[in-house]
């Protein structure tokens, strides 16, 4: 996964949970103690089973996950996801197609993780 790899070039102690569903991501952070809660969620748009806006929405009825700040990953960007996204106060970003774009993306995202910037 390049997101994993350009994480790891950024800030090696910056850890990354590969999930496949919105579903298992659900069932993953019930299964955690708060002390394990992730530092941010990263959701594509296009998830399989639960899309990620469905998924966002069943994070945001629990307390404990609606203050972890979430992203949304796509490779297409449409006008209805941008209301979604001002809605609900979440960022997007757009799949880069170069792994120097992804380097960016992971900076942004360590910096987020370790800063809460």
């Amino acid at each position: 996964m390049l997101l994993k790899e350009a994480l790891q070039q950024i800030n090696e102690e910056v850890g990354l949970v590969h999930i496949s569903t919105g579903y298992e991501l659900i069932s993953y952070l019930q299964n955690l103690t708060s002390a394990a809660y992730p530092s941010l969620i990263l959701l594509d748009m296009n998830l399989p089973l639960l899309n990620g806006k469905e998924t966002f929405d069943l994070l945001q009825t629990d307390t404990n996950y609606k203050k972890v700040p979430t992203f949304f990953l796509t490779t297409s960007f449409k006008t209805k996801d941008s209301k979604f996204l001002n809605e609900t106060g979440t960022k997007l970003l757009q799949k880069p197609d170069s792994f120097a774009d992804w380097i960016t993306i992971a900076g942004q995202l360590a910096n987020q993780c370790c800063t809460g910037n």
